[in-house]
């Protein structure tokens, strides 16, 4: 993939300079987030791009602005917009069609709706959607090895499907019409997909932009209390910005779009009747000119960061292979560079590259102190109830990670989760912790010593760090920064957080497990608690079969 500001040419390089951090805002949890991207939105005067991986036009909207304007969801807004003569893209991620046979249709559930909101509004000339398919693929032998289950997955799908065309866009090479129901077709194993667009970003009139790891549907919705049902609970965090690095947003929003273009109109055509009342061809975008007044600038600045991976033409190819690893690499310097303190969120810990850092710096700087924020259990697991092998061995790998560094780090780590504050069973898979509801952690977010924080989609695992397409954004302003960990600390720590005792590394991470060894407070809000290492332990399975990356 290219671009119109410039071409990457090594792994790791940087592609986007630093730029000016123009009306930086950090949107803790959707309850911020999601009204704020609804009035950028509503705001923008010729073009939105909105990039992704889960994107349901029935989510309700949540401003003042929506509802003065008697919008309910976000359906009528994107018509709303359409009709009133803003331009709108959508680049909503498809999906593998027979492992992630669900995730599949719902993208397509999901571009129907607004197609046809678009349409009732009556200007459909300045709307336009796509389901990117990531191009990474299994190679021809794996996809051989795993044919019987897939085989046995397809039947499965067509034996419980309705009118065979509406199963799903590319799975209609896998199922056909037979007197009225769907049947298997006939031949090989079917091409499989393991990586996925899971960027979550909107640009409005490439002037401004929110980038974080939130999506757009109701699962997603929460509040800082997360007074949701603990299925319902979804910590997440995003950055609003402005100014030039949102111009790089729209830059990389146009990449991506102008890339996926002729692989998607491509598919549209071979699908023919197929296609019909489901999408319509896109057109690529013409980037505009760049009107930087000054293309990088020193500290205090932002820069766009990404992942990208390109399909490994290897019969034995068992994923993408990696192309942009920007965020990968703006960890690393991130660890490298820390003295002092090392604050990490995400759903995921397994990649091996950031813990060999990890452990390296751990050992390297005897006054670094680290400090875990992690869900109690992935939601797959949790939620779901799955037991396979791929969530199995990624837990073994995050376990693993986690024994590695803790002995590095010895009492200068702490690993970390968040409960409701409730009381709760355990009925499944770590659901309750410490006799409390769990509160899910999807947030992506890595500050070090106060100064700099990586705010992106990407989790610290080998899948978003080197096979999905990801955006984020590092953000290097030591007086903003701080300001961002001090509201995020004072609403996971509650009546714990003492804003002096941040000063001392040392203190910090003992307020955090002070704050976990209190318990409930009765008052019903988050609570941090110790994460359950050892349930985790007992869960995990290393499984060799299993790709690293993957999981």
């Amino acid at each position: 993939m290219t671009s119109s500001a410039a071409t990457n040419t090594a792994p790791g390089a940087y592609l986007y300079p630093r730029r000016a951090d123009v009306g930086v805002r950090p949107l803790i949890e959707a309850s911020q987030a999601f009204p704020a991207i609804e009035e950028l939105a509503l705001a923008a005067r010729s073009d939105l791009c909105f990039g992704f991986r889960i994107f349901d036009p029935r989510t309700r909207l949540r401003s003042a602005q929506s509802a003065a304007l008697n919008l309910e969801t976000w359906s009528d807004l994107i018509a709303y917009k359409t009709a009133n003569g803003t331009s709108v893209r959508l680049l909503l991620t498809d999906f593998e069609p027979v492992v992630a046979h669900e995730l599949h249709k719902r993208t397509w559930a999901a571009m129907d709706g607004f197609a046809r909101a678009v349409a009732e509004a009556g200007d459909t000339d300045r709307f336009q959607a796509m389901a990117a398919l990531h191009e990474g693929e299994f190679g021809w032998l794996v996809r051989l090895g795993l044919w019987p289950f897939l085989k046995a997955r397809a039947e499965k799908i067509a034996s419980g499907s309705g009118q065979a065309g509406r199963v799903g866009f590319q799975s209609w090479r896998l199922f056909r019409d037979r007197g009225g129901q769907p049947g298997r077709t006939l031949g090989g194993p079917p091409r499989m997909w393991p990586a996925t667009y899971h960027q979550k970003f909107v640009v409005a009139d490439g002037a401004h932009a929110i980038v974080g790891g939130l999506d757009l549907d109701e699962r997603r919705y929460d509040d800082p209390d997360h007074t949701r049902p603990a299925g319902q609970t979804w910590h997440d965090v995003s950055l609003s910005v402005s100014g030039d690095v949102a111009e790089d947003v729209r830059d990389h929003f146009n990449t991506c779009w102008n890339f996926e273009v002729p692989r998607f109109n491509a598919r549209m055509t071979r699908m023919g009747a197929h296609a019909q009342d489901m999408a319509t061809p896109v057109k690529p975008a013409v980037p505009a000119p760049r009107t930087d007044a000054q293309a990088t600038v020193q500290s205090p600045c932002l820069r766009l960061i990404r992942t990208s991976s390109m399909r490994s033409r290897s019969w034995l190819s068992i994923g993408p292979r990696p192309d942009i690893t920007e965020i990968e690499t703006a960890h690393l310097e991130q660890i490298g560079n820390a003295r002092d303190c090392l604050y990490l969120e995400s759903q995921f810990l397994r990649s091996r590259r950031l813990t060999d850092a990890l452990v390296t710096a751990g050992r390297a700087q005897p006054g670094l102190h680290l400090i875990v924020l992690l869900p109690a259990a992935t939601d797959e697991v949790v939620f779901n109830g799955e037991r396979g092998l791929s969530v199995r061995h990624g837990e073994w790998l995050q376990v693993r990670a986690i024994d590695r560094i803790r002995a590095a780090y010895g009492e200068r780590c702490g690993f970390f989760s968040l409960t409701r504050g409730t009381p709760g069973t355990e009925t499944g898979e770590r659901d309750a912790v410490e006799g409390q509801e769990i509160a899910y952690v999807h947030a992506k977010v890595a500050i070090a010593d106060g100064e700099t924080a990586l705010v992106s989609s990407a989790n610290l695992n080998g899948r978003s760090l080197r096979w999905d397409r990801e955006a984020g954004l590092l953000w290097e302003n030591a007086a903003g920064v701080t300001e961002f960990q001090r509201t995020l600390w004072q609403q996971h720590l509650r009546r714990e957080y003492q804003e002096e005792l941040t000063v001392t590394r040392a203190s910090a991470l003992q307020m955090w497990r002070a704050a976990a060894d209190r318990g409930p407070d009765g008052e019903g809000s988050a609570q941090v608690v110790a994460y359950p290492l050892e349930k985790a332990r007992k869960f995990a399975r290393y499984w060799p079969i299993v790709p690293h990356d993957m999981v």
